[in-house]
C-alpha cells in the first residue's frame, strides 16, 4: 500500500486517521509506505520549493521501492488531494493499477478555489485588503507566491492543481472509494455519480461506499473514524480473496 497523502493543512489534520488506518493495515499483514513528499513533513526543502512533478516523482520512487521489496504491484491509496497525485502516478506507470480513494474530488480547480476563499477570509479577519481570486492567480502568472494558511503556494503547484481532473482515469484501473458522510449513506452525491460514470467509460472497475463519519481532514481534533477503518479493511481483504 502506497499512500498519496492529502495536501497542506489537510495532511496535518488527517495524520491521526492515516496512522490508525496504517496500523490496521499492518495488523492485517498489509505493508504501508507513508512518504513525506518534497517540502512537506520531515522531507528536505520548503513547501514553496516543491513542484507537482516532484511529488509524483516521489510517489513513483515509493511505488517502485515497494514493488521491488515485495514482488507485488502496490495499491495506491489516495486521500483528498492525494487522489489526483495517485491517479497521475497510475497513468505514468502505464499498467493496470488498484486504487483506494478516500474523499476524492473531481476537479482540482474547485479544490484550489476553496484555498483561495480561505486566503480571502483570513486576510479579512486580519484587517488586510481583500484579495480577489483573479488577483491571486495573476500573482502566480507573474512568478509570485501566495501564502495560504501558512503555506507558500507557487504556480508550480497551483497551476497543475487547477488543471487536475480525477475523471481522466488510467484505463482499466480498479478503483475502490470510501467516503465519510453524516447524511443518507445510500444516496450518492451528484459528484460521485458523475465520477463513476466517467471512470466506467475508461473501462475501470469501480466500487463506491459511504460510511458514517466526520470530515476529519477539516477538524483540528476529529474523533477516530473507526467505521472508516473497518470498512476499508473489509473491502480490501474481500477484494484480495
Amino acid at each position: 500500500m502506497l499512500l498519496a497523502p492529502p495536501l497542506a493543512e489537510e495532511l496535518n489534520r488527517s495524520r491521526r486517521q492515516l496512522s490508525l488506518m496504517s496500523h490496521a493495515f499492518a495488523q492485517a499483514g498489509i505493508q504501508v509506505l507513508m512518504l513525506d513528499l518534497k517540502g512537506t513533513g520531515d522531507s528536505p526543502g520548503d513547501f514553496s520549493d516543491a513542484t507537482w512533478k516532484d511529488w509524483i516523482d516521489d510517489l513513483e520512487h515509493g511505488w517502485e521501492w515497494l514493488r521491488e521489496r515485495t514482488g507485488l504491484s502496490p495499491v495506491i491509496w489516495g486521500v483528498r488531494g492525494g487522489c489526483w497525485l495517485g491517479m497521475e502516478l497510475a497513468r505514468r506507470i502505464a499498467a493496470p493499477a488498484r486504487m483506494l480513494f478516500w474523499q476524492p474530488q473531481k476537479l482540482g480547480s474547485v479544490y484550489l478555489n476553496q484555498w483561495l476563499r480561505q486566503k480571502t477570509a483570513g486576510d479579512m479577519l486580519q484587517g488586510l485588503p481583500k484579495a480577489e481570486p483573479d488577483q491571486l492567480r495573476s500573482q502566480w502568472a507573474a512568478g509570485g507566491v501566495v501564502e495560504i494558511g501558512g503555506y507558500a503556494l507557487t504556480a508550480n503547484i497551483a497551476q497543475p492543481l487547477h488543471a487536475a481532473d480525477l475523471g481522466a482515469a488510467a484505463p482499466r484501473t480498479e478503483i475502490q472509494v470510501l467516503e465519510c458522510a453524516s447524511g443518507e449513506l445510500d444516496v450518492p452525491s451528484p459528484g460521485s455519480v458523475a465520477l463513476q460514470q466517467e471512470w466506467k467509460r475508461e473501462e475501470c472497475k469501480v466500487r463506491w461506499q459511504r460510511v458514517r463519519g466526520e470530515a476529519y481532514w477539516q477538524l483540528q481534533e476529529s474523533p477516530d473514524q473507526t467505521e472508516l477503518v473497518s470498512a476499508t479493511l473489509s473491502v480490501l481483504l474481500r477484494a484480495s480473496e
